[in-house]
């Protein structure tokens, strides 16, 4: 664990932007918690979400970098295109490499969380597509951390939450306004600030005796005893449970539990662990495949069977990945072994996941393309296990703990289930794996794990990768299964048998044994083929092995000397049924030789085809010799013989009897062992056969459970199919009526009532006992013509209530050669009627409006046929009726027009759309008399009975063309006028500007020249007089230009504070000399607008504030109205009278205007600004208070673009006043030239060279070689065929270079922007020398 610092990792994709803000919002700063926000990114683009992410909690927000050190409240964000993995308390960053064309940062963090932070890990899952996020909070809910989801139907993409929720590990989905609540709780609880420090986790619970009634209430409500579980881990996952719940005390979770069995269900589902994946540790996998699955396919045969179980299987993925294993290991090796594997788990959820087989793109992540193509298949975002590697698996509930185990198995994994059990559960456990295994099996178990106690019967394979091999000669483990009673084998047979029967059984045996033993000779059973089938007797006498390999040819094992006569006698014996006898075959035994009989016997065998023998060896007696004893011996000596013989032979007698004693006995126990291991095989087939039982009920059992599911859809279907019927007939308000053959009711709906008095008991009843409400004495009739005939009849029949009814009489069809009885349905035509009725009027109102409409009309078929003509029509073409019906339309349109009003009808046919009058095209009929009338046509398809057709309007057009003649050449003289008045604009704003020019710079000479302070005052009050006129004279120019139309918008990203920010410095001076304060509140926004003509309409309005105010302050506000930004220029001046508002914007008007006051202007300031403002899109609203002021107020668009993408002449830098240049200075008038040349060359650094026309340009040019002009400076109209623009380019041509330039001209109509496009500077005369002197300087600093 990194520490006490809790971390909450947060995953979002798509919509996740909106869902963090929200989180973070109400998040609360001071938790203690870090929080890690995993967003998908674009890979290409760097990620804002940190600045965003600032903006909605105090936290400090930063995008994590490689070895950042994780810190409470602290908020970190993913970079783009990594990977994020904790590692102790330092963030690592690694390239994100898609996994099958998906990345999936939020599992690869999840994971590293739950495997650095166990309980102190918490994991969201935000709004957005497809399924990451889903493997790694498995792992986090496994490790004893809380998974949180945002509910699907708040999210703006489901996508990430349905999948996560879809695990079934997700503890809380709520909306994001209830999560930060939730979060808050869990974080304050117990469970999370007692981690740190407990060393034993019995101390979060503190009691074990309530934790033991938490383990009886689970063991009462779902049948599962969690005794022999770890105590840490069910102390963690009850009290983490308790945290969830924010519940402190552990007998009011104990309560809560017995009252609410989810929470007891859920509890279950923790204390499970379901988590598992594909390959879980792929270095364990590598170890299985080549130490154990290579072996085992290798060592079976080509159709044996192999067995595996994998107990805890959780949802499939273990066993799966086992059974792909297997797979490519039998095809490496050309076999087709069939594959059983058993996967069991407690948890039924999970089990499901794993039958139905399908997992999302997250939990197949880790897969190889190979495997991922071979065993899956697609579906949208998931992916179905093919069929091939379902039908290996069977998946089953079982309680590894208290069911038996499966048996003859090649292979058990059990990974990471043993660790939460204890110490003598575990070795309980693995001895029923050891009886579970065949010899050579292997057992697989987790990385943590070990085999306790019983270690001595495996062979360890692979001890990192917990591989193990049952030994070969290890001793059975005794596995103490829990099964409820011993099953004895006399119980299981039934009633216990006399034991009387037994031993009288194995008396005879015995005693069949001895005599064998005594009397019977050697003897072996063979067949034709001469081959042993059984030995009986001392057959070594006669018979052994030879050399070489062992056979059981009888003639190889017999001795040398017997084999002519056995051979012979076998012949024989085949060839007759009678026994054959060889007497007296001598054979060599020893130093001796010894004469032996053999008989061969045929042997009857009904079960067999083929002959048996059975060959007898006896040896023949010798002739007694005691005869030739000699006679003379003496009797006490023949008397000690004897003696000595018959105690001898009783000695032999009595070891012979003890001899058969021990045989008897060695027999016994052989027979008792024997009965023992029959029986311990009958106990194992006994288990196998309850095993193979229980499978198959538990398959049937599932086949059952689908069949049920299945009928119970049925049932629900025809539920939902019977209510939707019936809902359906009912809401059509059509009566109904279901008859039998007998006239009986069969069923109703409602508006039948309408019709017969019915009440709900009439079903069943004959309709003819039914009083009928509608005047039909043939009903019955009717219904009996139909029912015969099964042919339906309909008629109208009318109500007692005046309504008239449709009445069908159809047959009700059991099938297609019988009927079961009639449908009577009534339907309501009332309306119906009513609107034929009202149809016909208007036919009828239609045809007298198409006969008496003031123009004339046809209406013209598909085929260009004239259907009808009104009244007008016949007078204005002069045909009659009869006349017009003979017509096609291309009749009446002269010939030139014909074949291209034929396109023009094909295409409106197509298109369909009404044509008004007044089109512009050029259209002429013709008439009778063959003459032509120009005309306009209205056309309108009109539908009839399906067809469709066109009603054409015609209106003289003779008039009209008259008065567009005079309107045209009207228009011609009007536009010839505005264009002289154009040029007359021009003329006129030069010729008065350029004495206005002269004055200018003449007086800032004199005030740059002069010391005398009187003289300095009359300069100032003469610039000022100057500056008056130059705006009267623009005030004058700009409305006429208006008037002309020759203003003409350029619309473009306008910063707006940078721009009144600038009006006002302009207009700040004279609001400070009337002690006016001019406050600015506005916001930083981007507007779409022309710069130059929204900043002359606010320096109008400003300036107009100003002058009407005496005392107080001028304030410019914002603010935001929808997409638009509502700008005010407010004033607490005069005040407008009420009666004078709707004229303040009409030209030269002013508000008590005094004659006789200086500089009071035209009274066009507002009306420009109005006539601007329209140009613009917008108008100028004004309100106003006499006495309190006035606000005038209009409305911008917003623009799209950031601030920060729009530079403004802020951005710029100021240009200096300072600095040395050479200034080519042309004018062609000379009081200009001098007095402009004057003032520039008392600025410090100029160099001026003057110019009165573009040859002494050129000249001087020439002189100042080699200098060059920095910049130049020319008036526009120089008099001559060249203008300043000229020769601006012919110096730049003559230099070799685009030297800088400024043109000052008094023509308003030049394009500014063209010039400045090629780095020409315009400058409006007049214009005063510190604004020539500031744009000179700005170009050199520029340069």
């Amino acid at each position: 664990m990194t520490g006490s610092v809790p971390i909450i990792a947060i995953g979002a994709s798509a919509g996740g932007l909106a869902a963090l803000e929200e989180l973070f919002d109400a998040m609360p700063s001071n938790l203690g918690a870090a929080f890690v926000v995993i967003q998908h990114l674009d890979p290409k683009h760097s990620s804002m979400i940190a600045e965003i992410l600032s903006r909605h909690t105090d936290m400090p927000v930063t995008q994590i970098a490689n070895g950042m050190q994780v810190a409470a409240d602290h908020v970190y964000v993913i970079p783009p295109n990594f990977y994020s993995t904790i590692n102790g308390a330092i963030f690592e960053l690694s390239e994100a490499v898609p996994q099958h064309g998906v990345r999936m940062p939020i599992d690869a963090f999840f994971r590293s969380l739950a495997a650095q932070q166990d309980q102190q890990s918490i994991g969201i899952v935000l709004s957005g597509t497809g399924s990451d996020g889903s493997r790694g909070l498995r792992e986090i809910k496994a490790a004893g951390g809380a998974v949180f989801a945002q509910s699907p139907e708040t999210a703006q993409f489901d996508g990430m939450p349905r999948s996560a929720i879809a695990t079934g590990q997700v503890d809380v989905t709520c909306s994001i306004a209830d999560m930060v609540p939730q979060i808050r709780d869990y974080l304050s609880h117990d469970y999370i600030r007692a981690l740190a420090g407990a060393d034993d986790a019995t101390d979060i619970i503190g009691d074990k005796g309530k934790l033991n009634s938490i383990i009886t209430v689970l063991q009462e409500q779902l049948g599962i005893d969690f005794r022999g579980y770890k105590t840490g881990t069910l102390a963690r996952r009850i009290a983490r449970r308790m945290g969830l719940r924010n519940i402190t005390d552990v007998s009011e979770y104990l309560a809560y539990l017995r009252k609410q069995p989810d929470e007891a269900r859920k509890l279950s589902q923790d204390l499970l662990i379901s988590v598992t994946s594909f390959f879980r540790n792929p270095e364990a996998f590598d170890a299985l495949r080549e130490k154990a699955i290579v072996e085992l396919v290798d060592r079976k045969s080509a159709n044996e069977e192999i067995r595996v179980w994998v107990p805890g299987c959780a949802s499939g993925e273990e066993a799966y990945s086992i059974a792909m294993l297997l797979i490519e290991e039998l095809d490496k090796a050309n076999k087709s072994c069939p594959i059983q594997i058993f996967a069991t788990d407690l948890d039924e959820p999970a089990l499901a996941v794993g039958r139905q087989g399908t997992y999302s793109a997250s939990l197949v992540s880790d897969l190889s393309p190979d495997r991922l193509q071979r065993f899956f298949i697609q579906h949208g975002k998931d992916y179905q296990i093919t069929k091939e590697l379902r039908e290996t698996v069977t998946f089953a509930q079982q309680n590894v703990i208290s069911d038996p185990p499966f048996s003859r198995l090649d292979l058990i994994s059990c990974r990471n289930l043993l660790i939460y059990l204890g110490g003598k559960l575990q070795d309980r456990i693995i001895g029923y794996f050891h009886f579970a295994l065949n010899e050579n099996g292997y057992l697989f178990l987790g990385r943590s794990e070990s085999m306790g106690q019983l270690g001595q019967a495996f062979e360890p394979i692979d001890k990192s990768s917990r591989l193990f091999r049952k030994l070969k000669n290890a001793p059975n483990q005794v596995a103490n299964f829990p099964i409820n009673g011993a099953l004895s084998r006399t119980a299981a047979n039934g009633l216990e048998p006399p034991p009387r029967t037994k031993e009288t059984v194995r008396l005879r045996e015995l005693m069949q044994q001895q005599l064998l033993r005594s009397y019977a000779p050697a003897a072996v059973l063979t067949n034709a083929k001469h081959q042993v089938l059984y030995f009986m007797g001392p057959t070594a006498r006669y018979l052994e092995q030879p050399s070489g390999l062992p056979t059981q040819d009888l003639l190889s094992l017999a001795h040398a000397e017997l084999r002519k006569s056995l051979r012979s006698g076998i012949t024989k014996a085949l060839e007759s049924p009678e026994p054959v006898v060889i007497d007296r075959v001598s054979i060599k035994r020893g130093t001796s030789r010894r004469d032996t009989k053999i008989s061969i016997r045929p042997l009857a065998a009904t079960d067999r085809s083929d002959k048996l023998l059975i060959v007898t060896f006896e040896d023949v007696t010798p002739p007694d010799t005691a005869a030739h004893a000699d006679i003379n011996e003496p009797a006490t000596e023949q008397s000690t013989i004897g003696e000595l013989e018959s105690k001898l032979r009783d000695a032999q007698e009595d070891l012979q009897i003890n001899l058969e004693e021990l045989e008897s006995t060695n027999e016994e126990l052989q027979a008792s062992n024997e009965e023992m291991m029959s029986v311990n095989e009958e106990l194992q087939s006994a288990n196998e056969e309850l095993e193979t039982s229980k499978e198959e009920l538990q398959a049937m059992n599932e086949e059952l459970s689908t069949v049920n599911n299945q009928l119970k859809d049925k049932v629900e279907q025809l539920a939902l199919l019977n209510d939707d019927l019936a809902n359906f007939v009912s809401s059509t308000g059509i009566a109904t009526l279901l008859l039998d053959e007998r006239h009986r009711i069969g069923r109703f709906t409602p508006a039948a009532k309408r019709l017969f008095n019915l009440i709900e008991t009439d079903m069943g009843r004959p309709i003819g006992d039914i009083r009928q409400k509608f005047e039909n004495g043939k009903f019955l009739q009717e219904v009996d013509a139909v029912f015969q005939t099964f042919s339906p009849l309909e008629r109208e029949v009318l109500a007692e209530d005046g309504t008239c009814y449709l009445m069908r009489i159809t047959p009700y069809r059991a099938d297609e050669q019988r009927s079961s009885g009639v449908v009577v349905t009534f339907v309501d035509i009332s309306e119906r009627l009513e609107n034929e009725r009202h149809l016909r009027e208007s036919e009828a109102r239609f045809r007298d409006l198409f006969e008496n409409t003031p123009d004339p009309l046809l209406l013209v078929a598909n085929d260009s046929t004239i259907a009808q003509a009104n009244a007008k029509a016949l007078v204005f073409f002069g045909y009659d009726r009869e006349e017009f019906t003979k017509l096609r339309i291309e009749d009446l349109i002269p010939a030139r027009f014909r074949k291209q009003h034929r396109l023009y009808r094909e295409a409106f046919l197509k298109d369909g759309r009404v044509r008004p009058m007044d089109t512009g095209m050029e259209l002429c009929a013709l008439t009778k008399t063959g003459n032509e009338i120009p005309v306009e046509i209205a056309l309108s398809p009109v539908e009839t009975g399906g067809d469709t057709m066109v009603c054409a309007a015609f209106r003289d057009n003779r008039a009209h063309q008259e008065a567009m003649t005079a309107v045209r050449e009207a228009k011609e003289q009007t536009e010839a006028a505005l264009n002289a008045k154009s040029r007359f604009l021009a003329t006129a704003s030069h010729d008065l500007r350029q004495p206005l020019q002269s004055l200018a710079m003449l007086t800032e000479a004199l005030q740059l020249k002069t010391d005398d302070p009187e003289l300095a005052d009359l300069i100032s009050r003469q610039s000022a007089s100057l500056e008056n006129m130059r705006e009267l004279l623009n005030s004058l120019l700009d409305i006429s230009k208006l008037d002309a139309g020759a203003v003409k918008p350029e619309i473009g990203d306008v910063d707006l504070l940078a721009t009144i920010e600038d009006v006002c410095a302009e207009c700040r001076p004279h609001a400070e000399m009337k002690g006016l304060k001019l406050e600015v509140e506005v916001q930083a926004r981007v507007v779409r607008s022309d710069p130059h003509l929204l900043r002359q309409v606010l320096q109008n309005l400003i300036s107009n504030a100003i002058s009407y105010t005496k005392k107080g302050s001028i304030t410019i506000t914002t603010s935001l109205v929808g997409s638009d930004i509502d700008i005010r220029v407010s004033d607490s001046g005069v005040g407008i009278p009420g009666a004078q508002l709707n004229k303040i914007f009409d030209e030269f008007y002013q508000i008590g205007r005094d004659p006789q006051q200086a500089n009071a202007g035209l009274g066009l300031g507002l009306a420009i600004s109005q006539r601007i403002a329209e140009s613009l899109g917008f108008r100028i609203e004004v309100e106003s208070k006499v006495g309190k002021g006035s606000t005038f107020s209009f409305r911008l668009p917003l623009s799209d673009v950031l601030l920060t993408d729009v530079q403004t002449d802020k951005d710029r830098p100021k240009p200096t006043l300072d600095g040395e240049g050479i200034i080519l200075l042309v004018d062609d008038d000379p009081a200009v030239l001098k007095s402009t040349g004057f003032m520039l060359s008392l600025q410090k650094g100029l160099e001026v060279h003057t110019a009165s026309s573009p040859k002494e340009a050129a000249s001087a040019l020439d002189d100042m070689a080699p200098k060059e002009p920095d910049v130049i400076v020319t008036d526009y109209h120089l008099g001559s065929k060249k203008n300043g623009v000229n020769v601006i380019n012919d110096t730049r041509k003559h230099l070799g270079r685009k030297t800088p330039a400024i043109l000052i001209s008094g023509d308003t109509a030049l394009n500014a922007a063209a010039l400045k496009k090629d780095g020409i500077a315009l400058i409006f005369k007049p214009t005063s020398g510190n604004e020539l002197r500031d744009k000179i300087f700005d170009l050199l600093s520029s340069k």
